[in-house]
């Protein structure tokens, strides 16, 4: 079972974040602006953890986050707070799963058709 959905909650549970955004959705972005700050999420891949002896319980999951704002440096503030969540968390996500996450990207952006300002924050997550 993916981690994506308790690792939106424990976001949604982040002053940090709040304080910025309380939207944080599936792909794809909302057309409308007065959405915006936000943050979407999309898993870019998984896979099976093996080990010499076989299958292991753990998964590898690649997910991004994308942090989007009219202004760029609102739209790196919510970056920031997604890697402070996100970068080092060992323990229990608010749905239950155990999970280690770690932050292994971030890339700036800027959306020309509806001039918003995107910082996207990409994590592993073992689960």
């Amino acid at each position: 079972m993916t981690p994506i959905y308790g690792l939106r909650q424990l976001l949604l549970n982040q002053a940090n974040v709040t304080s910025i955004t309380n939207a944080v959705e599936p792909i794809p972005a909302p057309e409308s602006l007065a959405r915006y700050p936000l943050i979407t999420y999309q898993q870019i891949s998984s896979k099976h953890g093996y080990s010499l002896q076989g299958p292991v319980s753990v998964d590898q999951t690649r997910i991004a986050y994308n942090c989007f704002s009219k202004s760029y440096v609102q739209a790196r503030q919510l970056a920031d707070a997604v890697s402070q969540t996100f970068d080092g968390f060992k323990g229990v996500l608010p749905d239950g799963t155990e999970a280690y996450t770690e932050v292994i990207t971030q890339d700036d952006g800027y959306d020309t058709g509806n001039q918003l300002s995107k910082v996207t924050v990409q994590i592993y997550c073992w689960a």
